[in-house]
């Protein structure tokens, strides 16, 4: 069996190659609803998408986006979709399919986020990106890239969590560590916390890039789970950010007694109620200046 995964760049997962196809629909019938949907919604909220335009869509999944930006061009414009799991991919052809010619106006490519785009510079009117910049290497790097292909003029989008994000699992998690003295652990906890941006962290990114007239639009939404158990197992965080946690808490024997008290600990605090966990998310928008 293929151990890699499908791409979940669109709420934090490390971007990987291929799982069988029935993890894909498992990541767009239960995982997508819950997370990539809403800052898709985000992505493509007040962007004026224009008829004819050429659209760059960066962490596609399995192309509920994908066919809506289609739409919306009319029959001239055309969509370039990327994400970094082959079976998404499939699926998204599908879809896409179904609403439009795949062949003539949109296309599909495998990419990971964190390389260089395989586009010559100046090549789309838009670049759409649901992405999370807290899991890529080099967020600054990622976003001059992005800059780099969008024309003189043309636009970039993004949506991405946030700090702030599963923030009530996060603060059980280091009360656990802390009881358990875990000080290799806490550091790691500390490192991953970093990488999580935050609304000013993005914004100077944007104008690293040479991007202006940044804009910015936060949004927040809640998942609920009865218990910790229903939370870990829910595919939401199997497949999203459980193995970052897994590497902060360390593998073998210690991993386990971190988790297990880490789910006695989430059982215990919300005994009798539910375990709310929030998401904070971005939209980010700016232009690329004209050419002088």
């Amino acid at each position: 069996m293929d151990s890699s995964s499908p791409s979940l760049t669109s709420f934090g997962a490390r971007p990987v190659q291929r799982r069988p196809d029935r993890l894909a629909r498992v990541f767009d019938q239960e995982v997508y609803p819950l997370f990539g949907q809403r800052l898709g919604e985000m992505l493509l909220r007040g962007t004026p998408l224009r008829p004819r335009a050429s659209v760059l869509e960066i962490g596609c999944a399995a192309g509920a986006l994908t066919g809506e930006i289609t739409h919306r061009l009319g029959p001239e414009g055309r969509v370039v979709a990327l994400d970094a799991s082959a079976a998404l991919l499939d699926l998204a052809r599908a879809r896409v399919r179904d609403q439009e010619p795949v062949g003539r106006r949109a296309f599909f490519r495998t990419h990971t986020p964190e390389a260089r785009l395989p586009f010559d510079d100046a090549s789309f009117d838009f670049v759409l990106a649901n992405v999370s910049l807290g899991d890529l290497p080099d967020p600054e790097a990622a976003v001059a890239d992005w800059a780099r292909v969008a024309r003189p003029g043309g636009e970039v989008v993004l949506a991405t969590p946030l700090r702030g994000t599963w923030g009530e699992l996060l603060d059980l998690f280091r009360e656990v560590l802390v009881r358990l003295h875990r000080d290799d652990a806490m550091e790691a906890l500390d490192a991953y916390l970093r990488a999580l941006p935050d609304r000013d962290t993005v914004v100077r990114l944007f104008h690293l890039a040479g991007l202006r007239g940044v804009t910015s639009e936060l949004d927040h939404w809640d998942l609920v789970f009865r218990s910790a158990r229903e939370f870990f197992y829910a595919p939401v965080i199997e497949q999203g950010p459980l193995e970052r946690w897994k590497d902060v808490a360390g593998r073998g024997a210690s991993m386990h007694d971190v988790f297990h008290q880490l789910k006695q600990a989430i059982d215990t605090y919300f005994a009798g109620r539910a375990f709310s966990v929030g998401v904070f998310a971005g939209r980010f928008a700016a232009r690329k200046p004209d050419a002088r």
